[in-house]
């Protein structure tokens, strides 16, 4: 059975030992940053549910308890959820360039686009550095 070998670093510790950071495939970050969020995702639908139990409970004057240890706590929890989601958040946008870069390079056109460009730059650039001291006044 032939497996992908995005896979097996998922399933094996020592899948990364005397690898550099440039040695990582694109698709597993991909997949961490999915398993961050999947995660992410069930700590926010826990503190959710913990909530809703906890809102219901009245006193025996009918009164909701607000118990301000718990808000404290609540509070502390919702802050860390969207510190993460907000890092979670900027991986992701941070991979969405990057393969937009890697389907651009992977495309022979859109290549030969992109150095075309870069060659022009450079071009006009030298030109701009030679025009003045080519002058004759």
């Amino acid at each position: 059975m032939i497996r992908s070998v995005t896979v097996l670093p998922r399933e094996n510790p020592h899948a990364w030992r005397d690898q550099r950071p440039d040695d990582v495939p694109a698709g597993w970050i991909d997949d961490m940053i999915h398993r961050l969020y999947e995660e992410w995702n069930r700590q926010m639908i826990r503190m959710e549910r913990a909530s809703k139990q906890r809102s219901d409970k009245k006193d025996e004057r009918g009164n909701y308890v607000d118990d301000p240890e718990q808000q404290r706590q609540d509070a502390q929890t919702l802050n860390g959820l969207l510190r993460a989601l907000d890092k979670i958040m900027q991986m992701e946008n941070g991979r969405v360039t990057e393969r937009k870069i890697s389907k651009a390079n992977s495309d022979p056109e859109s290549a030969i686009a992109i150095l075309r460009r870069r060659l022009d730059k450079l071009l006009e650039a030298d030109r701009a550095q030679c025009l003045p001291e080519h002058r004759q006044e």
